[in-house]
Order: C-alpha cells, then sequence, then structure tokens
C-alpha cells in the first residue's frame, strides 16, 4: 500500500490479494483509489504537472479496480536465478529460463518501458512528460489501466515480451471496445541485460546484469557485500531503497565481525 498527498489531489493502492497458487503460478487483485484536480483543473497543459491528476474529474474519489491478473511460469531450463519480490511478482527464485503468459486488468508500463524512478506515477510527484516518456502511449484508460494478455521469454542475457491489449472506445476513456478486430494495442520490447565486466572479473555472481546477493545482501563471495543499482532488478531501485541497503549491508558486517570477535 502506498498513499500520495499534494495540493489538491490524493491516490492509494491496497493489494488485496497475493496468491502463490503453485509454484509456478501466482495472481494478483489490486484495489486503486484516486481523486482531485489540477491547478485550473490542469487545462491547456500536454503535461500536467502532477501526475496524480485524474484526467477525468467526473469519476470521482471512490474505489475501483485497478488490478486483477494471473501468471503461468513455464520453465525452460533446470536452474533458478534469484528474483526480486514486488506487488506484481512474488517468486523470490524463477527459472533461468522460462516462458511468462500474463492475462487480465494491468497497467501496460508496469511491464513495459520500465525504467527505476519513472513508470509508477503513484510513486513521483513530477511531470507526466518525464514518466515513462512524454511522446510514449499506450492502451489504457483515463485510469492507465487495460484488459490485456502478456507473454513474455527471459533468460539470463536477454529478454522479449509481447502483449495485446484493449484499447478504450475514446482517447482517454474509461469504457473499452472488446472487438479486437477493430481496435486493440499491442506492444513489443526486446530488453538486454549486459554483464557488469568488473563483477565477472571478481568473481561475483550476475543474473540479468545485476549482482546476485542474500538476505543479508552478501554476495557468493563471502565477506563481499553489494547495494542500490548493481543489485536491485527493474523498477525496483530507488535512492531509498540503496540507502536501506547499506544499513542492512552495515549490520550484516557488524554482526560477522562480533562473531569472529566473540569467536
Amino acid at each position: 500500500m502506498h498513499a500520495v498527498r499534494a495540493s489538491r489531489t490524493a491516490s492509494d493502492d491496497h493489494v488485496l490479494q497475493r496468491c502463490a497458487i503453485f509454484q509456478q503460478e501466482d495472481g494478483d487483485l489490486d484495489r486503486g483509489a484516486a481523486g482531485g484536480h489540477g491547478l485550473s483543473e490542469a487545462f491547456g497543459l500536454a503535461g500536467f504537472t502532477n501526475l496524480d491528476v485524474v484526467r477525468n474529474p467526473s469519476l470521482g474519489s471512490a474505489p475501483y479496480l485497478a488490478r486483477v491478473m494471473v501468471r503461468k511460469i513455464i520453465r525452460l531450463a533446470p536452474d533458478d536465478v534469484d528474483a526480486a519480490r514486488t506487488p506484481l511478482s512474488f517468486s523470490p527464485k524463477l527459472p533461468s529460463r522460462r516462458l511468462e503468459v500474463r492475462a487480465g486488468k494491468l497497467g501496460m508500463v508496469d511491464f513495459f518501458d520500465l525504467n527505476a524512478v519513472g513508470s509508477d506515477s503513484h510513486l513521483q510527484f513530477t511531470n507526466w512528460t518525464i514518466d515513462n516518456n512524454g511522446a510514449y502511449d499506450y492502451a489504457a484508460d483515463t485510469r492507465g489501466y487495460t484488459w490485456a494478455a502478456i507473454v513474455e521469454y527471459a533468460s539470463r542475457l536477454w529478454s522479449v515480451r509481447f502483449a495485446e491489449a484493449l484499447m478504450p472506445t475514446v482517447a482517454n476513456g474509461i469504457t473499452f471496445d472488446w472487438n479486437l478486430s477493430r481496435s486493440r494495442g499491442e506492444n513489443l520490447e526486446l530488453e538486454l541485460h549486459p554483464t557488469p565486466a568488473l563483477a565477472v572479473r571478481l568473481g561475483l555472481a550476475v543474473d540479468k546484469g545485476y549482482i546476485q546477493v542474500n538476505s543479508e545482501l552478501e554476495t557468493n563471495l563471502p565477506g563481499v557485500f553489494a547495494g542500490g543499482d548493481c543489485i536491485r532488478a527493474k523498477n525496483a531501485a530507488s535512492t531509498v531503497m540503496a540507502v536501506q541497503d547499506g544499513k542492512l549491508a552495515a549490520a550484516a558486517i557488524d554482526r560477522r565481525i562480533a562473531e569472529k570477535a566473540g569467536a
């Protein structure tokens, strides 16, 4: 759950249910609410100066169904890699090569064109043209969600994902056109995962370009700790998380030193 308050806007999201149905399947149900107005009703601004402004104020701030989706993971390799748990991905480990299929109501920018600081409007108080690129348009209703199916192939070095999504009957409308032969949105994205050369030379375990660590932020090399952007999976990195990583790693190092001193 998170909430953002500004001078005239408010929003919050609650993940009502997160369930790991089986080892390779999970589901998500998310209730959202957003309301308020921008200065001068934000009229005349292509890039609103407040991301929480609702483009259709007549919708009000009553709670609504933001996301409801299921995910099926098809294993294509015997080994697993560590995965960052998020409200949209619950498994702590995933096959190193896999096929993921998602279907339901979701936000396209939850999975496409991700960046660490601008992919979730509720986490940032900034201009619309900064969030997810000003010229990037995608299938979404006035609240930013759509009904879609996404198929993704993921490996250590690269991933590719494709989505077929419903379009609203009018631009920024709240009602969807369910006739795919008449209108639909399609997204195709290739994601490369370069491996940090220095980390590899040091012998650190790396997956998708990120250094792998345990719960204490220790790498596969005893006594070597890592945190921040070099370990954080896509859309989960932030300055706050990096600072927290440093605190947790320092606490783990302190415990390790105390244990050795006591021995």
